[in-house]
């Protein structure tokens, strides 16, 4: 996970040493060690990418991208790309979902 996180030289330095933005890489590193779901941070333009299925996080995020039409190998494509808004008038199987968690 080091070597993935380019946060190579942690093997050899003190903690106390590190700035404010290191100890939160070394923290979003640890939970990823803990929780291996994706998760892809770009620190000076303040974009993140997560995969996730809970549809209430779904609801509250800026931008969605589905990928499918299936799981697996028969994933792979992007089938929506949008908001939360409107994917509630597309035709895939998260936004079915995603609708009655919205319309409740």
């Amino acid at each position: 996970m080091i070597k993935i996180t380019g946060l190579e030289m942690v093997q050899n330095n003190k903690v106390k040493s590190y700035s404010l933005g290191m100890k939160q890489r070394l923290g979003v590193a640890t939970a990823l060690i803990s929780d291996p779901d994706v998760v892809i941070l770009d620190e000076p333009n303040h974009f993140v990418i997560i995969i996730e299925h809970n549809l209430d996080f779904i609801a509250a995020s800026d931008w969605i991208i589905e990928l499918g039409p299936g799981g697996g190998k028969q994933g792979g494509s992007v089938i929506f790309e949008g908001t939360p808004e409107v994917m509630l008038n597309a035709e895939t199987l998260s936004a079915k979902w995603l609708k009655k968690v919205v319309i409740q």
